[in-house]
């Protein structure tokens, strides 16, 4: 397999990774909803939904064959979260639940305020603990955007 490269000579993600990381990510947020009941499954819900944005921001820009600062994933999945979590205050969230139970999990139904911390914590452990340790061919640099210490 070889990874594309693209303007610095930095290698992108393999696809293989990307797709492994989303699929466990979906594979925890569905079991985090059969414990909903428990204390800390809202939490767990709302980090891993933010961690499925992420995969996709990453897969999209591997498509594109662009790589911005592993941090910028984080940001943006963090913004996108809160941005979701905000258009709950409308209506429309909760219309589009009652055609599919799918929208309900993607978008959620009702404004939580107590959701928006974690959406920055979600992005946060996104950007650090996956991003910057995943694998690039070649010994790529995920840290770019940090200074080599």
């Amino acid at each position: 397999m070889t990874a594309s490269v693209h303007q610095a000579g930095e290698r992108l993600w393999p696809w293989p990774w990307l797709i492994i990381g989303a699929l466990l990510t979906i594979a925890l947020g569905v079991g985090v909803q059969f414990l909903r009941p428990l204390p800390g499954t809202d939490a767990a819900g709302t980090v891993l939904w933010t961690w499925m944005v992420g995969w996709v921001l990453a897969m999209v820009s591997r498509a594109l064959s662009q790589r911005w600062p592993f941090w910028s994933y984080g940001v943006a999945a963090s913004a996108i979260g809160v941005g979701v979590e905000l258009f709950q205050l409308t209506p429309i969230p909760a219309s589009l639940a009652q055609i599919s139970r799918l929208f309900a999990l993607v978008l959620g139904t009702t404004f939580s305020a107590g959701d928006l911390p974690w959406y920055v914590v979600g992005g946060a452990t996104f950007a650090m603990l996956v991003l910057r340790s995943l694998p690039t061919p070649h010994g790529a640099d995920n840290r770019k955007g940090f200074p080599r210490r």
